[in-house]
């Protein structure tokens, strides 16, 4: 196993020679924030000895067509480099695609360890066992007061939220509406979606409060998701509120997207803790013709 360090050039990283890789990259597809083969949020998740070109990542990432593949490095026992891509671009932050990755290094790779942490564009990410779950500590966003245009709400259906934000980080859009039934019936008209030119945001969070904590639902039609089927990223403005407004630390979440999924939260004072499921139902080896 080669020794490691963090620092901020990526080129010193050391890489770690774990799982041998050369002519094949293991690959998993693996449903996030799930117990089942039909619900949550699929990833697929790719072991690499050291990154392609972007543009390489981004192309296989398009052929996938999920919300988010992850790509990732082994850098020693304890650490990887962890990167995600939609099928248009490069995403800051992804709950699910961790949260499957982190399955795999748990269930696959260190089956002994309980703790692992991931580099990424967003800063190092803690992963641990928390019981039968995998538990994220991601960081907190803080949300502003926020008018949309109305050619924005009248694209996501009749029902009109009785409150709307801005998370200026992430550059995503919460509305927040009275009943989870009103989060059920939206039914958004993605193409007038994207051809409404000059948004501040390219997400829009949808969230109301249930008995438990709250229900969310997520559109992204500007990153090549018109509706993500889980999304843990979103938690870290949409729990801060919640938390707040319900004077609950521990949220339970529900996605009510056609598949579904579903979720823990505890907010603390400087971070979020996610906590969720992971179901593997693939794993094989891709031919490394891809990144050629």
């Amino acid at each position: 196993m080669n020794d490691s360090s963090i620092n901020n050039n990526s080129e010193e990283i050391t890489i770690d020679d774990t799982l041998n890789l050369d002519k094949i990259d293991p690959l998993w597809f693996i449903n996030a924030f799930s117990r089942g083969f039909y619900e949550g949020n699929p990833a697929a998740v790719i072991a690499l000895a050291d990154f392609p070109s972007d543009k390489k990542m981004q192309k296989l990432a398009k052929e996938f067509a999920l919300s988010e593949t992850a790509f990732f490095c082994l850098r020693s026992p304890d650490l990887a480099q962890l990167r995600w891509f939609s099928p248009k671009q490069e995403i800051d932050l992804c709950g699910h695609a961790t949260l499957a990755t982190a399955s795999v290094i748990f269930n696959d790779i260190y089956p002994e360890k309980n703790q692992f942490s991931f580099i990424t564009k967003s800063g190092i990410i803690e992963v641990r066992r928390y019981n039968h779950l995998i538990e994220l500590k991601l960081p907190l966003e803080e949300i502003i007061p926020f008018t949309p245009e109305e050619k924005v709400l009248n694209a996501l259906g009749k029902s009109k939220p009785s409150e709307s934000y801005f998370a200026p980080e992430s550059h995503n859009l919460i509305l927040i509406y009275e009943t989870a039934e009103m989060i059920k019936s939206l039914k958004p008209d993605f193409p007038t979606l994207l051809s409404i030119k000059d948004l501040p945001f390219s997400g829009i969070a949808v969230s109301a409060a249930n008995e438990k904590g709250y229900v969310c639902r997520y559109f992204a039609p500007w990153e090549g998701i018109n509706e993500d089927p889980v999304t843990g990223s979103a938690q870290t403005y949409l729990a801060p509120y919640w938390s707040k407004r319900l004077k609950k630390k521990i949220l339970a979440v529900q996605q009510l997207s056609s598949r579904g999924g579903t979720m823990q939260i505890e907010v603390q004072p400087s971070q979020l803790l996610e906590r969720g499921t992971a179901y593997t139902y693939f794993y094989g080896n891709l031919d490394s013709g891809w990144r050629d």
